[in-house]
């Protein structure tokens, strides 16, 4: 029981990590396509190739999302199978305490 407790926070943490890099390439993504939305506006250039673009841009930043809530997803079942082992390891030493009074 309780190697599964480490293996489950090991994999908590890992998933955090991963969590927190998925969400900064999201960041990156949307900052790039705001800075290229700034300059569109900025030189009155709208072309096609820069509305394509735009939407390679778009799709990207929807698969980096798609991402994120799967990462976010995997953190919440991580975090609730956690949360079930140690309930489990503490009501066993409650139980282990109560046989030895």
């Amino acid at each position: 029981m309780a190697l599964a407790f480490l293996v489950l926070i090991e994999s908590l943490k890992s998933a955090g990590e991963d969590l927190k890099g998925i969400m900064a390439r999201a960041k990156a993504i949307n900052n790039a396509k705001a800075a290229y939305l700034a300059y569109l506006q900025s030189t009155n250039r709208a072309t096609v190739r820069s509305k394509e673009h735009l939407d390679s841009l778009d799709r990207i930043a929807s698969m980096e999302s798609l991402r994120l809530q799967m990462a976010m997803d995997r953190q919440a079942k991580l975090e609730s199978m956690l949360s079930n082992v140690m309930k489990q390891l503490s009501s066993t030493a409650a139980s282990i305490t109560r046989d030895l009074k």
